[in-house]
């Protein structure tokens, strides 16, 4: 659960958190509003938290006659929200990465390349907790040694943040955030 990752990660690192959250946690939590609740849960703030670089450019609304990015077509109505939202975070685009890290994971098949940065850069940076909605990614990493000890206690899958907030919040609240988010994802459903 996030609280006990919390106290974990806290306990481990002996510094405040701060959090990488990769593209689909951040949309399928924003959509829902529950994203500030989990920032709040977690003990920190948007300012303290990075998303991709990308992900305002995926989320901004096309230029006329051109179509959509694919996560604001996933997201189309509440692309606009999502976009504002974005602007708060800080960004990471792998630039100040170590190339090393970025070609570990960059080198498995089941890691994108926005999930091998926010990766190598957790690595990099022993105080950052990743909070991913990709579990193809999670299965990939467990293959890979440098990850295995470097990451550990330091990932929140969507399914563990929203158990932990329904715990906290109350069950009812969250059964309507389910419902919001189940329109993008099968297993939340």
């Amino acid at each position: 659960p996030v609280g006990g990752l919390l106290r974990t990660a806290r306990a481990t690192l002996r510094v405040p958190v701060r959090l990488a959250i990769d593209n689909d946690f951040f949309c399928k939590l924003g959509r829902c509003e529950a994203l500030s609740m989990f920032l709040e849960c977690m003990g920190v703030s948007a300012s303290d938290s990075y998303v991709l670089d990308a992900l305002p450019h995926q989320l901004r609304a096309p230029a006329e006659g051109k179509k959509a990015p694919r996560l604001r077509r996933a997201h189309e109505a509440h692309a606009d929200g999502l976009y504002t939202l974005s602007q708060t975070f800080r960004k990471i685009d792998g630039t100040n990465l170590d190339p090393r890290n970025l070609d570990t994971f960059n080198a498995i098949p089941g890691i994108d390349p926005g999930e091998a940065i926010l990766f190598a850069f957790a690595v990099e940076n022993h105080d950052v907790v990743i909070a991913t909605g990709d579990k193809r990614a999670l299965r990939e990493l467990a293959t890979i040694p440098l990850a295995n000890e470097a990451l550990k206690n330091r990932i929140v899958c969507v399914e563990s943040a929203l158990r932990h907030l329904s715990e906290k919040h109350g069950v009812p609240q969250f059964r309507e955030h389910g419902k919001t988010i189940g329109g993008c994802d099968n297993a939340i459903k």
